[in-house]
């Protein structure tokens, strides 16, 4: 977030010589804020500050100058993730969906096999997969193998199954982790993550 000193033209005015100057609030006017000891003067809080104050490495409030950057900023954002659902139910895809869009997410786009889900992984760049491990064309082990050769996004399996049905390929396959499709919600996604 980048602070920006405000110029107001109707509020600012020089009417001592009979022409109007526009004045920002440090008293100069716009063209000489262009200047570069413009970049030198502090730079006003602004009025949101006053709900940020608190926050490690903001010290700002009303009336006070931001006189240097702060060393930690946005440390707190919430970065929302980009996900791919690869099912070959397209009922099932759509639930997921809006169950993940419900929880923040950003669903980047959906495929129905593995072939789709490569070339959407290349095309779209998800942050995870939401990968199927029965698929049409081949099975959901070979897809996050391929992908974690790759170092491509991270890959939570899911089934119909409980994950003692597939053994070590869970394990062995390079997914982060793995979900039975009963058990598929917001915190159990968000868990797996983690």
């Amino acid at each position: 977030m980048a602070c920006r000193r405000s110029w107001r033209p109707s509020e600012h005015r020089d009417k001592g010589d009979g022409k109007e100057k526009n004045k920002s609030a440090h008293g100069t006017s716009f063209q000489d804020d262009l200047s570069g000891d413009a970049r030198d003067r502090p730079i006003e809080a602004p009025a949101v500050a006053r709900f940020f104050g608190d926050r490690p490495g903001i010290d700002a409030g009303p009336g006070k100058t931001l006189n240097r950057p702060a060393e930690r900023v946005c440390d707190d954002a919430v970065v929302r993730k980009r996900v791919l659902i690869v099912d070959d139910h397209k009922p099932f895809r759509a639930v997921a969906r809006e169950l993940l869009e419900r929880a923040g997410y950003i669903v980047t786009g959906e495929a129905g096999d593995a072939a789709e889900a490569l070339a959407a992984i290349a095309a779209e760049a998800p942050d995870v997969v939401l990968l199927d491990v029965q698929l049409p064309d081949q099975d959901g082990f070979a897809v996050a193998t391929a992908v974690a050769a790759s170092q491509g996004p991270a890959v939570v399996l899911i089934s119909s199954r409980e994950a003692d049905a597939y053994g070590q390929r869970v394990v062995s396959c390079g997914a982060r982790a793995f979900i039975p499709k009963s058990k598929l919600s917001a915190a159990t996604f968000a868990a797996a993550l983690e």
